[in-house]
């Protein structure tokens, strides 16, 4: 009896041991899938992956434009000093520019990038005199990628496509020596990569 009573205690623990062992493991494997994904979407939500940083890189290049060394504002080269926001209006051309800013602000020989155009205006918005006040940085770009800009919003999302930034900025307008206020208009059109 004796001999009877130790075989049915072992068979008891060694079932249990190995039932118990199946039933911890299909509740463990379940419940750590579920733990892992979790992290895994929860650390996926955290991380960037691209950082859009067209805007900024419009506004520094207005910036630029604008309030640079070598930009549209006024430069006195006796005393060696910048007026920043201050345009004399008889340096407001298309050769001026080319000359002075466009070698400031380079971006590449063939610049398939960022496109410019400034208007100068008075100050409520109308031109100033018969003449328009109009110079472009890199003008076939801009030209080409206007029309492209208003074609329509599904032309300005994807790789493809340009994206725009107009900044409108009061500036002093010094005309014969006589300094009065004014409105600079930039359009931006940066091609989307």
């Amino acid at each position: 009896m004796k001999n009877t009573m130790a075989k049915t205690s072992r068979g008891k623990k060694k079932g249990d041991i190995t039932f118990g062992t199946l039933v911890h493991a299909f509740i463990r494997i379940p419940f750590l899938l579920i733990v892992t994904f979790f992290i895994y979407f929860a650390i996926r939500g955290q991380i960037v992956n691209n950082i859009d940083v067209q805007g900024a890189e419009m506004e520094l290049f207005t910036q630029r434009m604008i309030y640079g060394r070598n930009s549209i504002s006024y430069y006195d080269s006796q005393l060696e000093r910048l007026y920043p926001g201050t345009i004399r209006l008889e340096d407001f051309s298309q050769e001026y520019f080319s000359q002075n800013v466009e070698p400031a602000i380079f971006y590449s020989e063939d610049n398939r990038i960022i496109g410019a155009k400034l208007t100068l205006l008075e100050k409520d918005g109308a031109r100033i005199g018969d003449k328009d006040y109009v110079v472009y940085y890199n003008k076939g770009f801009f030209v080409e990628k206007d029309k492209l800009f208003r074609a329509g919003a599904g032309f300005q999302t994807g790789k493809g496509g340009v994206t725009a930034s107009l900044t409108k900025v009061l500036v002093t307008v010094m005309e014969k020596g006589k300094a009065r206020q004014g409105l600079l208009e930039v359009m931006i059109l940066m091609q989307n990569v």
